[in-house]
């Protein structure tokens, strides 16, 4: 699965709020023999989100509370001391809303090492609880076998399965997307003519061009052939689609001679073995805006983008048609 790519893009995409485990959290006026009581009290915590008001400042760990009671005079000289200079500022603190992904590779950039191995997880600047990294990893492990099951052999990609979970969530979600069907046109004649070994490497060369050009938050999957599936986000989408254009066209050494480059595409036979002039393989792009609201599921979608494509088939070369009611 590509990296820059969400892979949480669908319901097998997993957050914070899903591996958040209930735990208590205290404030920090609290003094050090209450926190040193409280850890006597939960022996299953290590450490303890510290609050103020509902404001999370940091963590508070059962080894350094027991620490400072250790030592011969440690009781006498820090029972008194309120507990919010030895809070843990640099806690990774994140929203429940994170991807999992993410928060993996907050941890894997941090120099500051976690020895409980757990974080804070919050809604809203609110404290919900905690999250360890024990099922951190468990769950992305998970994902990942799951998405490998659903993936296209070819590409990588998510599969039918997770493009058709991915709209889903994202109608469920209420909130604007762009749908674009990216099909790739005369990519059955390339096919025939040169081999499918080299028309499987166009198809990898398109699938890595289409994940440069989705972010992180956004969906690519690969419906099969030369079908793909894109799900972004509104802003700049005609920009992106000319980028992906201007890229795929500056491949074309990779897979034509220059005299075939020149006149635009090749001679060849078809499968009743006819001559016939062949052009060159461009890409045709169904967009449709979806509003928040406007579809209930998924399939509702499929006659909308399957006549977006077919519109802007109908146009040579690389294009795009953007679906209305009126189109």
């Amino acid at each position: 699965m590509p990296d820059n790519v969400d892979t949480s893009q669908t319901l097998l995409s997993r957050y914070a709020r899903d591996i958040v485990q209930t735990a208590p959290s205290i404030k920090d006026t609290m003094l050090v023999s209450e926190a040193v009581d409280f850890f006597l009290q939960h022996p299953e915590h290590q450490a303890v989100a510290v609050v103020n008001e509902h404001t999370v400042l940091g963590l508070l760990e059962r080894k350094q509370m027991t620490d400072l009671f250790s030592s011969r005079y440690g009781r006498e000289l820090n029972a008194r001391k309120r507990i919010d200079q030895f809070i843990d500022k640099r806690s990774l603190i994140v929203s429940a809303n994170t991807p999992l992904e993410i928060i993996s590779k907050m941890i894997t950039q941090r120099d500051h090492n976690n020895a409980q191995g757990v974080f804070v997880i919050t809604d809203a600047s609110r404290y919900v609880g905690l999250g360890y990294f024990n099922d951190l990893l468990r769950a992305i492990t998970e994902t990942k076998i799951a998405l490998a099951k659903s993936a296209n052999p070819l590409s990588g990609l998510p599969g039918n399965q997770a493009i058709e979970n991915a709209i889903q969530k994202r109608l469920n979600n209420r909130k604007n997307f762009m749908l674009l069907y990216v099909d790739l046109d005369h990519f059955k004649a390339f096919n025939d003519y040169f081999s499918y070994e080299l028309g499987d490497k166009a198809l990898i060369t398109l699938a890595k061009i289409l994940e440069d050009h989705t972010h992180h938050s956004e969906f690519l999957g690969h419906i099969g052939g030369d079908d793909f599936i894109l799900l972004w986000k509104e802003k700049d989408w005609q920009k992106r689609l000319e980028r992906i254009f201007a890229d795929f066209t500056s491949h074309y050494p990779d897979w034509y001679s220059k005299e075939q480059i020149g006149q635009r595409g090749f001679t060849g036979k078809d499968r009743n073995e006819q001559t016939q002039f062949f052009s060159l393989m461009s890409l045709s792009v169904g967009v449709i805006p979806i509003e928040a609201g406007q579809f209930e599921f998924h399939h509702q979608l499929a006659r909308f983008s399957s006549e977006a494509k077919k519109k802007a088939k109908a146009i040579a070369g690389n294009s795009w048609h953007l679906f209305s009611n009126k189109s």
